[in-house]
């Protein structure tokens, strides 16, 4: 997979965003299943750099730069 795209994974988890050579690279946000979810930047399938991060509980919606 090169340039822009969604994959969706068995277990409900999402990543959408830039992909080089079959690997997350570039911007994306990977989402949860249960509506978590990392927005930033990506190195080699492994969070890098600036992001922003998601966190659904049942008291609210917790974000953490």
């Amino acid at each position: 997979m090169h340039g822009k795209g969604t994959y969706f994974y068995r277990n409900g988890r999402k990543y959408e965003g830039q992909w080089v050579a079959g690997y997350k690279q570039g911007h994306g946000v990977f989402t949860w299943p249960n509506g978590d979810s990392y927005e930033g930047d990506f190195h080699l399938d492994k969070c890098n750099g600036i992001s922003y991060f998601l966190l659904f509980t049942r008291v609210g919606i917790f974000f953490k730069p």
